[in-house]
Order: structure tokens, then C-alpha cells, then sequence
């Protein structure tokens, strides 16, 4: 079962495809190129290999591909989103670690995309706009953007490009943090506290997506005691911050 689906609109046959919902989970080995089981599967932050859990989102029934994100970070910390301290490269650092984690995932297809950025920075005199190309064309993963959180979570509201506050809760959709958290969407922060015999600790991982309103911040995905959030953090701040890939896989491979 290859995942399609063929409906007849009038005398033509359109082609339809399986949609995975938000959050769907998937046990897949991108080494190998082959789905597997839970009782194989490993979570532990830099884990890059072997059967692991993934989930789906943003998929369609037009669709014959499937984007899934990673449970844990393949790198857990220590990860600036570019060492040029500013923005206006892209996440070049971002990048070229996330090359480095997924090289041996023979059996996920190679990436043709480039994420496109736009937004502005001022310095003492002017305001100026600014693009720059998050290219993954070769790799096997990317990160995901901030827009593609926000689409995830329905904060209509919420433009990477024009939005200025430094977090977007999950569950209040605004930079309010809630009263108490739902742990809505929690697939988007799975795996982010770890516990040891030292004490707790959180780790967050980059998008693709820099503040629209500055040179020298990014964002990216956390978790606290009010669920997950984005939040703006400096370009040259490694601390806690990691990489979780999402891989763009054809439906028949998981099916």
C-alpha cells in the first residue's frame, strides 16, 4: 500500500494521498531508509542514528511527501545560530552542524529547498531591510522556520517578518505567558528536560528563523513550567541551544 488514493472528479481521476495529522508518530531509520518500532527506538538527546521517533506536520492530501521532526536534538547544546554574531548570513552555523549530524542518512532523499528570510534591522540613523537564503540544497534535514511553528499552533496573528515581542506561547498565542500550562502541541518540545543525578536541565533548539525586527536575535523552541514557546534568543548565544532536524520523506517509504 503505496498511501494513494484515486477519487473520480468528472471524467478525470484525481490522485489523493494519506494525511498525516499534526503530531503523528512515525519510527523511522535514516540510515537504513526504513520504518521500524518503538521498542527500537532511542530518544536520547544526540542521538543521530538507527530507529527513531519522528512527527509529522503540516502535511496535505495533495501531497505524495511527508515532513517529519525528530523527538529529541541530534546535537543537544552548544550550537550558535551563526558565529558572525548577526543574522544577516543566515543560520550559517545552524547549517553546517546540521550537515555534520545527518551525513550518514543514506536512506533519506537529498533536499532541493532554500528557506527565503525577510526582515529589518536599524542601526543609529535608518531602518533597512534585509533577505538572506537558508539554502539545504544537498543535505538530507533542515530546521524548521518559526512561520511553520506559528501555522502549527494557528497563531494567525503572528508574522515572522513584522512581529516584535521576543515570545509566542503556545498556549496563549500571544507573549502572555498562560496561567497555567496545557502542554499544548507538546510534540514541538518533546524531549527538551533532561533529568540526571546533577539536576535538571532544558534544552531549546534553533529554527531557521531570525527576529523580524533585528540583526542580532533568533529564534527558537523551549520549555518551561508555562509549556512550550518561540523566543528570541542572540545569534552568537550556544548555552543550551541544539539542533532537532526534520527530514521531507516520500509517503511510500512509511507506509
Amino acid at each position: 500500500y503505496d498511501g494513494v488514493k484515486a477519487s473520480i472528479t468528472g471524467n478525470c481521476e484525481a490522485v489523493t494521498y494519506t494525511l498525516y495529522a499534526n503530531g503523528t508518530t512515525v519510527y523511522f531509520n535514516p540510515v537504513t531508509g526504513e520504518t521500524c518500532n518503538s521498542a527500537e527506538s532511542v530518544s536520547t538527546q544526540g542521538t543521530n542514528s538507527g530507529c527513531m521517533k519522528w512527527y509529522t506536520f503540516l502535511d496535505s492530501t495533495n501531497s505524495s511527501t511527508v515532513n517529519m521532526i525528530l523527538d529529541h536534538n541530534t546535537t543537544g547544546a552548544g550550537i550558535l545560530f551563526s558565529n558572525t554574531c548577526e543574522t544577516l548570513d543566515g543560520p550559517l552555523d545552524v547549517i553546517s552542524q546540521i550537515a555534520s549530524d545527518t551525513s550518514a542518512w543514506a536512506g533519506v532523499p537529498n533536499r532541493t529547498d532554500t528557506y527565503v528570510f525577510n526582515g529589518t534591522y536599524s542601526d543609529w540613523s535608518s531602518t533597512y531591510n534585509y533577505t538572506y537564503n537558508a539554502n539545504y540544497s544537498s543535505l538530507k534535514a533542515r530546521v524548521i522556520s518559526a512561520d511553520e511553528i506559528a501555522e502549527i499552533i494557528k497563531a494567525t496573528d503572528f508574522n515572522v517578518s513584522t512581529y516584535t515581542d521576543n515570545y509566542l506561547y503556545f498556549d496563549t498565542l500571544t507573549s502572555n505567558s498562560p496561567s497555567t500550562a496545557t502542554n499544548s502541541y507538546n510534540f514541538l518540545f518533546d524531549n527538551l528536560t533532561i533529568s540526571s543525578a546533577y539536576g535538571t536541565y532544558t534544552y531549546n533548539y534553533w529554527t531557521s528563523s531570525a527576529s523580524g525586527n533585528s540583526k542580532d536575535f533568533a529564534w527558537e523552541v523551549t520549555k518551561n513550567e508555562w509549556g512550550g514557546s518561540l523566543q528570541t534568543n542572540q545569534v552568537d548565544a550556544s548555552g543550551s541551544v541544539g539542533i532537532r532536524p526534520v527530514i521531507t520523506l516520500p509517503k511510500s517509504l512509511i507506509e
